[in-house]
């Protein structure tokens, strides 16, 4: 081809530019062998095809990332991880706040509340009339209470319920009641009771029994009473006394006169349910002959 008549030589800058493209360019072995016979669109096209796979392939292959391999673990750690006493330390004192059993009404429970410190002495006339007003509250949610016993600062009690919902509805009210009472009488305010309340699901005959005993005879072991009959508790409405303590220490016991008797029979009766659970009714006896 001449320019201004001169000669294209074979080495000029078009076929130069020409060879540069056709090599530097991403255009497949099929595409470049057809040489001269591409059109300039066409070359573009094809250049443009076998980039953008060639940027595909390039992506895909940067992607397949060898995965780091797990190490066996032969070492055992003898640190965290779920075991008995993990977690915070209580240094409060108080009783945790863990999920209670599940409760199906066949067992009686035994369950425990304490006053806050610096509260005067339960064991008085006006604090046994606000509790026996608060647990005949608490019966028409459904709490059934067998025996107790009131102590200076904590009060025991044996008590039957259907479920979780019925104990939680019944000392919630019981609890609430009794705080408002003893308040009243104080004039103060502020909270009564310590801490959350203490339970204990009595399964067999010898854990009635013996909670039982403990329950009816706790006053003395605190030495407020001494051989005399407890009338902040329940003891004046149990008739087994030999039994439970023994014919010994039963002969021991000073009983109160007919007219204190009938007033705390009188007093006492209403707060107690009968026993609907086979342990707290019969079973209870079967403990005697373990103990």
């Amino acid at each position: 081809m001449e320019f201004m008549g001169m000669k294209e030589s074979p080495h000029s800058s078009s076929s130069l530019f020409d060879a540069d493209f056709a090599f530097t360019s991403p255009i497949s072995r099929k595409d470049r062998a057809g040489g001269d016979n591409l059109s300039a669109q066409e070359t573009l096209a094809a250049a443009k095809k076998n980039y953008g796979s060639r940027h595909k392939r390039l992506k895909l292959k940067k992607s397949r990332r060898a995965k780091q391999e797990k190490l066996p673990l032969t070492v055992k750690f003898k640190h965290g991880g779920k075991r008995k006493g993990a977690g915070r330390p209580n240094v409060s004192g108080l009783r945790a706040h863990v999920a209670r059993e599940t409760l199906t009404g066949k067992h009686p429970l035994h369950v425990t509340f304490k006053i806050c410190e610096g509260m005067p002495n339960l064991r008085r006339k006006k604090f046994f009339q606000a509790f026996r007003k608060s647990v005949l509250k608490a019966q028409k949610k459904g709490l059934a209470l067998l025996h107790f016993s009131i102590l200076s600062n904590h009060v025991h009690m044996i008590v039957e319920v259907a479920d979780n919902r019925a104990l939680h509805l019944g000392l919630q009210s019981l609890n609430t009641a009794f705080a408002k009472r003893v308040n009243f009488i104080l004039s103060r305010t502020g909270a009564v009771l310590r801490e959350r309340f203490h339970m204990r699901v009595l399964k067999t005959p010898i854990e009635y029994f013996t909670t039982l005993r403990y329950v009816l005879t706790n006053a003395e072991k605190h030495g407020a009473v001494k051989n005399e009959m407890d009338l902040f508790s329940s003891a004046v409405m149990f008739g087994a006394f030999e039994i439970l303590i023994g014919e010994r220490a039963a002969k021991k016991i000073r009983w109160p006169s007919t007219e204190v008797f009938k007033k705390a029979v009188d007093f006492i009766e209403p707060l107690l349910t009968k026993p609907g659970t086979w342990l707290a009714r019969l079973g209870w006896v079967r403990g005697f002959a373990v103990v």
